[in-house]
């Protein structure tokens, strides 16, 4: 399957960090669903806009691929 039709959703854990994974896995331990899904350019779309959105660095949100 090419990356592009694969399904993936937003997810963030207890430190606030955001990333995508794949949407027919289970999460991790302490990764809860951060409120999208799509495929991969979506969710990247998605964390950019999330990214430009954070105004202060201080608010402790990290928004991280892995």
């Amino acid at each position: 399957m090419e990356p592009h039709e694969e399904f993936f959703r937003v997810v963030v854990d207890d430190e606030g960090r955001y990333t995508i994974w794949p949407l027919d896995l289970a999460l991790l331990a302490g990764w809860r669903a951060g409120g999208f899904h799509g495929d991969h350019e979506l969710c990247l779309a998605y964390l950019a806009r999330l990214r430009a959105t954070r105004t202060d660095p201080r608010d402790g949100t990290h928004i991280t691929m892995l």
